[in-house]
């Protein structure tokens, strides 16, 4: 049985948040002929054992919080296109922030969205995921994936009103109002895929969840 909660948040009145993040890691890649892109980077990988110790899908569980109502009432495979809404294009710029982009800024807007239907206040923001789960302080820094997904189930993420993008600084630490605001979007839990089930991959786009990708970028 699915229970609907309702909160107050600021003017809106919507139904509590529960999503499932679905995280996919590729392996890094290595090419001795191919300079490697060196503007603003910075995804850390995981050992493949770590990779394998992390939550395997449920998808029973998984598609009792999908709304995507096409493809519950449709064929067991799903329509054979899915647009997912997607936060309009950023860019993370210089610094190392592309974890809190991928996580923090786009699944988490992916998850958002419905409840708003307004990217003016469903976007979400990178810095907030990114300044807290970098590995140093540099601006420069990576981060790992699984921090960030950890940090948006446990804290949620506030949005990028409240907490704007800046490339040039990434020491400022969510404030009580920030942290108030992620508390009410937040990520129930998440699951990893295995990189070449494509028939996973897709039927988690078809429920209607993000799938956060890690590669090498050349």
């Amino acid at each position: 049985m699915k229970i609907n909660l309702q909160f107050n948040l600021a003017k809106f009145k919507c139904k509590a948040f529960f999503a499932f993040i679905s995280f996919i890691f590729l392996s890094q890649f290595t090419n001795g002929q191919i300079t490697p892109f060196n503007r603003g980077r910075g995804a850390l990988s995981i050992t493949p054992s770590e990779y394998s110790a992390l939550l395997d899908p449920n998808w029973t569980e998984i598609r009792s919080y999908s709304t995507n109502m096409q493809t519950m009432e449709g064929s067991s495979t799903g329509p054979a296109i899915v647009m997912l809404n997607n936060p309009p294009i950023g860019d993370q710029q210089s610094q190392g922030s592309c974890v809190g982009w991928a996580v923090g800024y786009a699944a988490m807007g992916v998850l958002t969205y419905s409840k708003f239907n307004c990217w003016d206040v469903a976007r979400r923001s990178p810095n907030y995921v990114y300044n807290q789960v970098k590995v140093n302080s540099s601006c420069g820094s990576g981060a790992y994936p699984i921090h960030a997904i950890n940090l948006v189930k446990n804290q949620g993420v506030s949005s990028l009103t409240l907490m704007p993008y800046n490339d040039a600084e990434c020491a400022s630490m969510p404030n009580l109002v920030q942290q108030t605001d992620a508390s009410t979007n937040r990520a129930i839990n998440y699951a990893k895929l295995v990189v070449n089930d494509i028939a996973s991959i897709k039927q988690t786009l078809s429920l209607g969840f993000p799938v956060i990708v890690v590669h090498s970028v050349y």
